[in-house]
C-alpha cells in the first residue's frame, strides 16, 4: 500500500506532506483507510512531531506558518477521531473517555460530538 509505505529515509507520505505543509496532500492522505496519522517514522517521530518541529523553527514565513498550523490541526483531529473510535471499540465508558475528550476538544476548533459514540 503506497499511501502508508515508508520512504527510503523511514518517512511515510504523510510525514513528508505534513512537514512540507502540503495541506491538500495531507487532507487526501488522511482520507485513506490505511493511513495512520500517528504512525512513527524510523526515528519514532509522528507526522505531528515533524510539524511541531517546523513550527518551532519559526522560519519567518507567515504563509508557511499558516499552512503548518492547518496541517497541525488536521493531524490532531485525525488522532482524536482514532482515539474516540478506539474507545468505542475497546469498551471504554463515556465517563472514562471524558477526560481524553475534553483535552482533545480543547485542541480542535469545532465540536467532535459527531464522532462520539452514543
Amino acid at each position: 500500500d503506497l499511501v502508508s509505505k515508508h520512504h527510503c529515509v523511514g518517512k511515510t507520505p504523510l510525514h513528508l506532506g505534513s512537514a512540507g505543509a502540503h495541506v491538500e496532500v495531507v487532507a487526501f492522505l488522511l482520507k485513506q483507510p490505511t493511513v495512520d496519522a500517528g504512525a512513527p517514522d524510523s526515528g519514532g517521530r509522528s507526522p505531528l512531531d515533524d510539524v511541531e518541529a517546523m513550527l518551532e523553527q519559526n522560519l519567518g514565513d507567515a504563509g508557511l506558518k499558516d499552512q503548518l498550523q492547518t496541517v497541525r490541526s488536521m493531524l490532531i483531529e485525525a488522532d482524536i477521531i482514532e482515539q474516540v473510535k478506539r474507545q468505542a471499540k475497546d469498551g471504554v465508558t463515556r465517563e472514562e473517555g471524558q477526560i481524553v475528550r475534553n483535552l482533545c476538544q480543547a485542541q480542535v476548533d469545532r465540536p467532535i460530538d459527531e464522532y462520539w459514540p452514543r
